[in-house]
């Protein structure tokens, strides 16, 4: 429906599609929407500061701005998923699409200057999916808990693998954290498998309302364990 609706509105393959909205069910639809259209979603933390997201904003030269719950944009580009959602056309589109199409951009910290764009092709995406489908048997999960932000790269692997293979997204994030740095999960659900830079397995590991033991399977990268 979102993919129609964005169609309907002129979307055409590799136009930039900015998603501004809070961590829920109409992100992860807005992303599939999106890529569904033949566009290329970037997506940004609204919680960002304002002269960042205008920045984005304007070295992207984004078509539509999609935003959800409590989220502002006042752009004449703006969207709201509810209005997308009222389109009726449930229908896979057919898109003529290749493997060097633009799927995505995400934008680099700036911690070395202005923030860059980086463009990821669809075949970038399903090779990376392929890989880590070969490394890690998702057949033996259930769930995968999702608190890295939509921002970051990781992302693809918390919420794209996990989707193409039928299982459960768990969103978590900066709203869960305790006083303390905890991670508050809710105790009602299995949780299968979580991705954690090395730095945060610590972090987490002391907090008494998440225990790596939780876990039945826990991927770590970036710097060796110790």
């Amino acid at each position: 429906r979102i993919a129609h609706a964005l169609l309907k509105r002129g979307l055409k393959v590799e136009d930039r599609v900015m998603l501004m909205m809070r961590r829920n069910s109409d992100l992860i639809a807005s992303v599939l929407g999106t890529v569904k259209a033949g566009g290329a979603f970037i997506p940004i933390d609204p919680n960002y500061p304002k002269h960042r997201i205008d920045q984005m904003l304007e070295d992207s030269d984004s078509q539509f701005v999609i935003t959800n719950k409590d989220v502002i944009y006042e752009g004449e580009n703006g969207v709201h998923v509810s209005d997308l959602l009222e389109e009726t056309d449930d229908s896979n589109p057919v898109i003529d699409l290749t493997p060097d199409n633009l799927c995505f951009l995400i934008y680099t910290s700036g911690s070395t200057g202005k923030p860059k764009g980086v463009m990821i092709e669809n075949r970038q995406l399903t090779n990376f999916l392929c890989t880590m489908g070969e490394k890690i048997d998702v057949s033996l999960y259930r769930s995968v808990l999702c608190m890295t932000t939509v921002c970051f790269d990781i992302f693809g692997l918390e919420a794209w693998i996990t989707l193409c293979n039928g299982l459960e997204v768990v969103f978590k994030g900066v709203a869960d954290l305790d006083g303390e740095g905890g991670i508050l999960v809710s105790t009602d659900r299995e949780l299968s498998l979580k991705s954690f830079m090395n730095s945060s397995v610590f972090i987490i590991s002391s907090s008494i309302h998440l225990r790596i033991r939780d876990f039945m399977f826990i991927f770590s990268s970036s710097s060796a364990l110790l």
